[in-house]
């Protein structure tokens, strides 16, 4: 018999039981797979494992990405403060030779 076609009922059964079944639930389907043996159970778990360790490798490389596009966006939204802040200083600046120059003309 090959592989995948003796875990596909398997796998079928942990797709099921993750989605839609409680542990209380599960005692009609864990009967049948005790009479696999504890081999049988153990590959059962192993499936299981394997699934859930594969949806968290998804979850943290989907996290991976958006911290770095997020740091991208804050790196330009840091670049963009310190032009602003820079144009605030030389708006700063020439407001004070203005004000020194009426105050002059005044004079």
């Amino acid at each position: 018999m090959p592989h995948s076609m003796a875990t596909e009922p398997v796998e079928d059964w942990l797709c099921h039981w993750e989605k839609e079944m409680s542990p209380h639930d599960a005692q009609p389907i864990l009967d049948p797979l005790a009479q696999l043996g504890v081999a049988g159970l153990m590959g059962a778990m192993w499936l299981w494992e394997r699934r859930t360790s594969q949806k968290r490798e998804q979850q943290i490389d989907e996290a991976h990405t958006r911290i770095i596009t997020d740091r991208v966006l804050l790196e330009e939204l840091i670049e963009v403060v310190k032009q602003n802040a820079a144009a605030m200083t030389d708006l700063s600046a020439t407001q004070r030779q203005l004000i020194a120059e009426i105050k002059r003309g005044e004079a």
